[in-house]
Protein backbone atom coordinates (compact mmCIF):
# COMPACT_ATOMS: atom_id res chain seq x y z
CA UNK A 1 0.00 0.00 0.00
CA UNK A 2 2.47 2.59 0.41
CA UNK A 3 4.15 2.09 -2.60
CA UNK A 4 1.43 2.45 -4.41
CA UNK A 5 1.15 5.81 -2.73
CA UNK A 6 4.92 6.99 -3.30
CA UNK A 7 3.25 6.09 -7.26
CA UNK A 8 0.33 8.02 -7.00
CA UNK A 9 1.51 10.77 -5.15
CA UNK A 10 4.30 12.34 -7.75
CA UNK A 11 1.55 11.30 -10.52
CA UNK A 12 -0.93 14.17 -9.21
CA UNK A 13 1.51 16.18 -8.81
CA UNK A 14 3.21 15.99 -12.28
CA UNK A 15 -0.50 16.15 -13.67
CA UNK A 16 -1.43 19.48 -11.86
CA UNK A 17 1.93 20.65 -13.01
CA UNK A 18 1.13 20.40 -16.73
CA UNK A 19 -2.43 22.50 -16.11
CA UNK A 20 0.01 25.29 -15.15
CA UNK A 21 2.27 25.20 -18.26
CA UNK A 22 -0.49 28.18 -19.84
CA UNK A 23 0.40 31.88 -18.51
CA UNK A 24 -2.12 34.17 -19.88
CA UNK A 25 -1.19 37.55 -21.87
CA UNK A 26 -0.74 40.48 -19.30
CA UNK A 27 -1.73 42.92 -22.26
CA UNK A 28 -5.63 43.46 -23.23
CA UNK A 29 -7.64 44.02 -26.32
CA UNK A 30 -8.06 47.77 -27.60
CA UNK A 31 -9.36 48.67 -30.99
CA UNK A 32 -6.92 51.02 -32.80
CA UNK A 33 -8.83 54.29 -34.75
CA UNK A 34 -7.75 56.94 -37.17
CA UNK A 35 -8.93 60.14 -37.73
CA UNK A 36 -9.45 60.92 -41.59
CA UNK A 37 -11.40 63.49 -43.73
CA UNK A 38 -14.14 60.99 -45.08
CA UNK A 39 -17.75 60.12 -44.66
CA UNK A 40 -19.30 57.24 -42.68
CA UNK A 41 -20.59 55.52 -45.18
CA UNK A 42 -17.66 55.35 -47.25
CA UNK A 43 -15.16 54.06 -44.68
CA UNK A 44 -18.24 51.38 -43.75
CA UNK A 45 -18.33 50.45 -47.17
CA UNK A 46 -14.81 50.04 -48.01
CA UNK A 47 -13.89 48.32 -44.83
CA UNK A 48 -16.86 45.65 -46.10
CA UNK A 49 -15.25 45.32 -49.27
CA UNK A 50 -11.38 44.64 -47.94
CA UNK A 51 -12.98 42.41 -45.61
CA UNK A 52 -14.72 40.61 -48.50
CA UNK A 53 -11.56 40.52 -50.42
CA UNK A 54 -9.75 38.73 -47.19
CA UNK A 55 -12.30 35.97 -47.50
CA UNK A 56 -14.02 37.32 -44.34
CA UNK A 57 -18.13 36.74 -43.84
CA UNK A 58 -19.73 39.97 -42.63
CA UNK A 59 -21.79 38.48 -39.80
CA UNK A 60 -23.40 42.30 -38.79
CA UNK A 61 -23.49 45.60 -40.79
CA UNK A 62 -24.98 48.48 -39.64
CA UNK A 63 -24.65 51.60 -41.70
CA UNK A 64 -26.53 54.01 -38.99
CA UNK A 65 -24.84 52.46 -36.20
CA UNK A 66 -21.50 53.12 -38.21
CA UNK A 67 -20.84 49.24 -37.18
CA UNK A 68 -19.25 45.93 -39.14
CA UNK A 69 -18.83 42.78 -37.38
CA UNK A 70 -17.31 39.83 -39.44
CA UNK A 71 -17.72 36.37 -38.66
CA UNK A 72 -14.55 34.13 -37.04
CA UNK A 73 -12.64 32.36 -39.28
CA UNK A 74 -9.52 29.94 -38.93
CA UNK A 75 -6.20 32.07 -39.94
CA UNK A 76 -2.46 31.31 -39.30
CA UNK A 77 -1.43 34.43 -36.90
CA UNK A 78 1.90 35.53 -36.58
CA UNK A 79 3.86 36.44 -32.85
CA UNK A 80 3.78 40.05 -34.30
CA UNK A 81 0.13 39.74 -34.73
CA UNK A 82 -1.06 38.10 -31.53
CA UNK A 83 0.36 37.33 -27.92
CA UNK A 84 -1.30 34.31 -26.52
CA UNK A 85 0.88 34.54 -23.32
CA UNK A 86 3.21 31.56 -23.06
CA UNK A 87 2.94 27.66 -22.88
CA UNK A 88 5.68 26.02 -20.76
CA UNK A 89 7.92 29.24 -21.56
CA UNK A 90 7.44 29.39 -25.30
CA UNK A 91 5.20 31.26 -27.77
CA UNK A 92 1.68 29.12 -28.75
CA UNK A 93 1.16 31.36 -31.57
CA UNK A 94 4.24 30.51 -33.84
CA UNK A 95 3.54 26.72 -33.42
CA UNK A 96 1.48 24.79 -35.68
CA UNK A 97 -0.31 22.72 -33.22
CA UNK A 98 -2.13 25.68 -32.16
CA UNK A 99 -5.30 26.61 -34.33
CA UNK A 100 -6.46 30.90 -34.45
CA UNK A 101 -9.62 32.18 -34.74
CA UNK A 102 -9.80 36.01 -36.20
CA UNK A 103 -12.47 37.94 -36.64
CA UNK A 104 -13.15 41.91 -37.31
CA UNK A 105 -15.31 44.80 -35.27
CA UNK A 106 -14.95 48.14 -37.26
CA UNK A 107 -16.77 50.94 -36.27
CA UNK A 108 -17.02 54.43 -38.16
CA UNK A 109 -18.19 57.69 -37.69
CA UNK A 110 -18.12 60.83 -39.28
CA UNK A 111 -13.98 61.47 -40.05
CA UNK A 112 -13.16 58.34 -37.57
CA UNK A 113 -12.34 54.46 -38.07
CA UNK A 114 -11.74 52.14 -35.39
CA UNK A 115 -11.04 48.79 -35.96
CA UNK A 116 -10.69 46.16 -33.31
CA UNK A 117 -9.11 42.00 -34.51
CA UNK A 118 -10.20 39.81 -32.09
CA UNK A 119 -8.88 36.28 -31.41
CA UNK A 120 -8.87 33.13 -29.96
CA UNK A 121 -6.61 30.03 -30.32
CA UNK A 122 -6.25 26.35 -28.87
CA UNK A 123 -3.04 24.80 -28.47
CA UNK A 124 -2.53 20.78 -28.46
CA UNK A 125 0.75 20.41 -26.92
CA UNK A 126 1.07 16.28 -27.99
CA UNK A 127 -1.34 13.87 -30.20
CA UNK A 128 -4.21 12.78 -28.23
CA UNK A 129 -3.98 15.67 -25.26
CA UNK A 130 -7.12 17.72 -25.10
CA UNK A 131 -6.86 21.19 -26.52
CA UNK A 132 -5.40 24.20 -24.14
CA UNK A 133 -7.89 27.16 -24.60
CA UNK A 134 -5.66 30.21 -25.24
CA UNK A 135 -6.36 33.53 -24.72
CA UNK A 136 -4.95 36.11 -27.04
CA UNK A 137 -5.08 39.83 -27.50
CA UNK A 138 -4.35 41.50 -30.85
CA UNK A 139 -0.80 43.34 -30.67
CA UNK A 140 -1.96 46.22 -32.92
CA UNK A 141 -0.50 45.25 -36.47
CA UNK A 142 -3.71 43.45 -37.82
CA UNK A 143 -5.60 46.94 -37.27
CA UNK A 144 -2.81 49.03 -38.02
CA UNK A 145 -2.88 47.17 -41.58
CA UNK A 146 -6.50 47.21 -41.83
CA UNK A 147 -7.34 50.76 -41.06
CA UNK A 148 -4.85 51.36 -43.76
CA UNK A 149 -6.37 49.22 -46.83
CA UNK A 150 -9.82 50.70 -45.84
CA UNK A 151 -8.60 54.57 -45.91
CA UNK A 152 -6.54 53.33 -49.28
CA UNK A 153 -9.37 51.81 -50.71
CA UNK A 154 -11.67 54.50 -50.49
CA UNK A 155 -9.47 57.05 -51.89
CA UNK A 156 -8.10 55.45 -54.77
CA UNK A 157 -11.91 54.62 -55.56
Amino acid sequence: MRRIGFLVLPAVALAAGCTMKYRQPENSASAKSEMVILAKAELLRSARAELADDGFRIERFDEDAGTLHTEARAEQLQPGDADCGSYAGFDPVSDVRTQMELRYVVTADEGRVAVQALMSGAFRPAIGAAPVPLVCVSRGALEERMIARIIDRVLVS
